[in-house]
């Protein structure tokens, strides 16, 4: 059994955006980390789905029984995240600022939602429309 802490890292395996954002964290050694593509049928989508937070929309961290999702999600991979290489180091100030990470959020979820269309992607769709 590990001593490691537990952490869910929730996001879009068709986007290669968020695919290769996920597969470069590389978060403190202290961390268990789970790599979970949200179009799978992974038990914590239901989770995410009855928290009424929209994979479509944004990404979801699990950490110590809390959500964080879409810019918290980003900011509080970035604090945990070790900065070893210039493209991380710029990626953890970036978003370790939780007004920045807000702030662009917004734009780098666009940038996914523009690619997806424009390579045909379905939507995840895990919160039914009324």
């Amino acid at each position: 059994m590990s001593n490691k802490t537990p952490i869910q890292i929730v996001y879009d395996g068709e986007c290669p955006f968020c695919t290769r954002y996920a597969k470069m964290l590389r978060l403190r050694e202290s961390y268990d980390v789970d790599l979970i593509d949200a179009r799978g049928d992974h038990p914590i989508i239901a989770e995410i789905t009855a928290r009424k937070l929209d994979l479509d929309e944004g990404m979801v961290v699990k950490l110590d029984g809390q959500y964080f999702y879409g810019g918290d999600a980003v900011n509080r991979l970035a604090i945990l995240t070790d900065e070893r290489g210039a493209f991380r180091t710029l990626g953890k100030w970036v978003f370790e600022s939780p007004t920045r990470s807000k702030f662009l959020y917004p734009f780098l979820r666009f940038g996914r939602n523009t690619t997806l269309k424009l390579m045909g992607s379905k939507k995840i769709n895990n919160i039914a429309e009324d």
